[in-house]
């Protein structure tokens, strides 16, 4: 009997293996290829060409060279195809697995939806897959839309007059994954999409993750070879890109004949806008938002017109509209836009750090356009803003208005003429040195080229200013100036340059009083300052008044935001004794010494001096150089003169330097004679 078995058992591999030899030769035979071919294009009502069958294992069927046409025009294109349909599966029409390399496959809108006057295939896939497709959509006017690249798995493709497709697919950008089914008849076809991704914390997790997004789209045949097609999608924690997005979409297209016309509207509501998408932005608080988009499209023009561009939020309001002209490669823009509404307070994320720390009231408004190609636009526009205010615990600033007008282009940034006015400003309190300007202005450019650092340059004016200590031994009242400042590189590294003009100014410091407007002081600076080092170096810091003289400093500060150190050279080549002894001296205490009121001070100075040192701590080392100096009483009772000096200089604080007093070099001090009406003193 074991005998029996093991031949029956042989018999029948024989037989298995020459029943498949033999369905693999009938196969790859000449008529069975040509009744495929006639058997599919009967029941489809295409014309399908078929390059060559063979058989796979496990009684697969595999077609290479495979194509679909109708009227002469190719639809379909596929390298290889490769199914597997089980007896029972043939019953129930439906193939089991089916592959497809490389297809193309050619859509026509008009085709999609009409009758092919032929019953249905109506057959199922239970597993469908495709490797490195290509779709061409063919509307009918123009060239058609390409999508290359395509992978699908699905799983359970009904075909037929309803068609009904599932696809599944991971999102790893997402880290989540997506369902699209799709499904319809001749008249409509729908799809929806689901995304899921995995929960941000450790919490209970489904087999798909937690549900962020449901969208749903309609496409309808509207009379001969047009469409509406309307879509909406609801998102709800979708994570993407550090932001968690929420929102409605809702969206309707008309599309006329041959797509000669389309007619667009879209919604879109979100109860917090995710600033943080855009490049560089700085997030602001969590804001409804709403946009809303209407135009239309003209084939014959090749332009999309868009009536109605709005977004409205509590950050402003953007209207306007503009076209699209796609007659060219690549397409071009224009559009008209106004902003309004904007609050100055939502702008302080992006301000610098000082001015970000106050708050505003105010709003915003602002002229926008938008031409050239799409891909690299020039936006330009003027955004304004009257009777705004600012507000901190030290600050404040009872008006503020400006007019900046601005152009985008390549990655450029360009600035120029914008103004900016401030009145009634008060910085400082109780207890604390108070400042207070009663208006500033500035007119001002601002460059910034594409890979180069900022660079600006500004006029500004104040009037009216001044400060008070909290014991009003020090006050200055009546401040006016003018002046420019310009910055080359605004960046890591800042070079600078600056000047200004005090027109008048009164000052009070303790038992000192000048009134500075017959003076002119004058103040140029030109420097660099090094955040990462935290050092300013200047190369020039010049202080000059008319009559006085003109002094000069040069060096550098270091720990600048923290407890200076500073190495400075001080120099002056044009001190007058007689200016700075008038002003400073006799002028501010002939009062209380009446004998200062009757002297008279000549000659020219000379200083040169080296300073290191923090403020707490310091040394001056340098040399005093007087010539041709005179001193007398003015109704000529006597006089002491020339006078030269020549005194070098060492000075500590807040104690003198412990040098041996020996090696100290040695002043002079010489006089060329002392004469009074009765008497001479020779030199």
């Amino acid at each position: 009997m074991k005998r029996k078995w093991k031949i029956a058992g042989g018999a029948l591999a024989v037989l298995l293996v020459s029943c498949y030899a033999a369905l693999h030769v009938i196969v790859r035979a000449e008529t069975v290829r040509a009744r495929a071919e006639s058997e599919l294009s009967g029941r489809t009502g295409y014309d399908v060409a078929i390059g060559n069958l063979r058989l796979t294992p496990w009684l697969g069927l595999a077609a290479s060279n495979v194509s679909v046409s109708k009227d002469g025009a190719r639809l379909f294109e596929g390298g290889s195809i490769t199914g597997f349909a089980s007896p029972l599966d043939l019953w129930r029409r439906r193939i089991a697995s089916l592959t497809l390399e490389k297809p193309v496959l050619h859509l026509s809108l008009h085709d999609l939806f009409r009758r092919s006057g032929k019953s249905g295939a109506n057959f199922s896939i239970g597993a469908l897959r495709i490797d490195d497709g290509e779709v061409v959509v063919e509307t009918g006017r123009g060239a058609p839309l390409r999508l290359t690249g395509v992978s699908v798995q699905a799983e359970h493709v009904s075909l037929g007059l309803e068609t009904g497709l599932r696809l599944r697919a991971a999102l790893p950008a997402l880290d989540g994954s997506a369902e699209l089914s799709l499904s319809g008849g001749p008249e409509e076809k729908r799809a929806e999409i689901a995304v899921y991704q995995k929960p941000a914390e450790p919490a209970p997790k489904t087999a798909q993750g937690k549900k962020v997004f449901g969208g749903q789209l309609r496409l309808s045949a509207k009379g001969e070879n047009a469409y509406e097609a309307t879509a909406a999608g609801q998102a709800r924690g979708l994570r993407w890109a550090g932001e968690t997005i929420d929102g409605e979409l809702a969206s309707r297209f008309e599309i006329g004949a041959g797509f000669e016309s389309v007619l667009l509207s879209v919604d879109v509501k979100t109860p917090r806008f995710p600033a943080g998408l855009l490049p560089g932005a700085a997030a602001p608080d969590a804001v409804p938002a709403s946009a809303a988009l209407r135009g239309d499209y003209s084939a014959a023009r090749k332009t999309l017109t868009l009536q109605k561009i709005s977004i409205a939020s509590e950050m402003g309001a953007l209207d306007g509209g503009g076209a699209v002209v796609f007659t060219e490669s690549p397409a071009r823009l224009a559009a008209s836009l106004r902003l309004s509404e904007v609050p100055l307070d939502r702008l302080r994320p992006v301000l610098p750090r000082l001015l970000g720390a106050l708050s505003y009231t105010g709003k915003m408004t602002g002229n926008v356009s938008v031409s050239g190609v799409y891909n690299d636009p020039v936006v330009a526009g003027t955004v304004w803003n009257e009777g705004g205010s600012a507000r901190s615990e030290k600050v404040s600033l009872g008006r503020l208005s400006f007019k900046i007008p601005f152009q985008w282009s390549g990655g450029s940034l360009r600035s120029r003429g914008g103004r900016l006015q401030a009145e009634k400003l008060a910085a400082g309190g109780k207890g604390r040195t108070r400042f207070t300007l009663q208006r500033a202005s500035l007119t001002g450019d601002i460059v910034k080229e594409r890979q180069k650092p900022v660079e600006m340059s500004a006029d500004f004016q104040l009037l009216a200013g001044g400060f008070s200590t909290p014991d009003e031994a020090k006050i200055a009242e009546h401040l006016n100036a003018k002046g420019r400042f310009a910055c080359r590189d605004c960046g890591a590294d800042a070079a600078f340059q600056g000047e200004v003009r005090i027109e008048s100014l009164e000052l009070l410091w303790n038992k000192f009083f000048g009134d500075f407007k017959d003076r002119r002081p004058a103040v140029k600076i030109d420097g660099i300052y090094r955040k990462a080092a935290d050092e300013l170096k200047l190369n020039q810091l010049a202080v000059a008044l008319d009559s006085i003289g003109r002094l000069d400093v040069k060096g550098t500060v270091g720990r600048l935001s923290a407890d200076p150190l500073f190495d400075l050279e001080i120099r002056s080549d044009d001190l007058r004794p007689a200016g700075f002894y008038d002003f400073f001296i006799r002028d501010a205490f002939k009062t209380a010494y009446p004998v200062l009121g009757g002297l008279g001070l000549g000659g020219k100075s000379a200083l040169a001096l080296a300073a290191k040192g923090a403020r707490a701590s310091f040394t001056l080392e340098g040399r005093l150089r007087l010539e041709d100096a005179a001193i007398q009483e003015k109704t000529g009772r006597w006089r002491a003169g020339s006078i030269a000096l020549d005194l070098p200089l060492k000075i500590g604080y807040p104690r003198a330097p412990k040098d041996d007093a020996a090696a100290a070099p040695a002043g002079e001090l010489s006089v060329g004679e002392i004469r009074s009406a009765t008497m001479t003193i020779p030199k």
